[in-house]
Formats: structure tokens, sequence, C-alpha cells
């Protein structure tokens, strides 16, 4: 989902990264796949500061297990 917010914002991963407060190498890894050195709040407050409006709804679990499901609309 960032990858798809920085391609629309025709954004390099230098400047998106610098915008973030990060640096481009970091921003690369999350793209990649290897999200271990960001964290969710951090991947979130650079969604918001790439333009997104972030809403979580929590919902009571029902018979199966619990998930996480994230859309972006457009």
């Amino acid at each position: 989902m960032l990858r798809q917010i920085i391609t629309d914002s025709g954004l390099s991963q230098t400047q998106a990264a610098k915008c973030c407060g990060t640096d481009q190498p970091t921003l690369s890894k999350l793209l990649s796949g290897r999200s271990d050195s960001v964290s969710a709040d951090q991947m979130l407050r650079w969604m918001v500061v790439l333009g997104c409006q972030i809403e979580i709804n929590v919902y009571p679990r029902q018979q199966s297990p619990g998930n996480i499901k994230a859309t972006l609309h457009e």
C-alpha cells in the first residue's frame, strides 16, 4: 500500500524518504517486505505525511480468529 502511495505521489524513494524523515535504504527495505526495522506506528505516520487520511475501525471478534484488513481508497 505504501508503495502505491509513493508511486501515485510522483515522488522518488529518496524524496519520499526525506518527507518521512528517514533514509532511502530504510524505506527501500520496508517496500521490499522487510518491515522489521519500521514499526506499524511509524509506517502510519509516514502515510499521513505523504497525504493519506488514516481511519482504524475495531470490531468485536466473531466465531473465527480476528484479522487485519487494509484498503487503499482512491
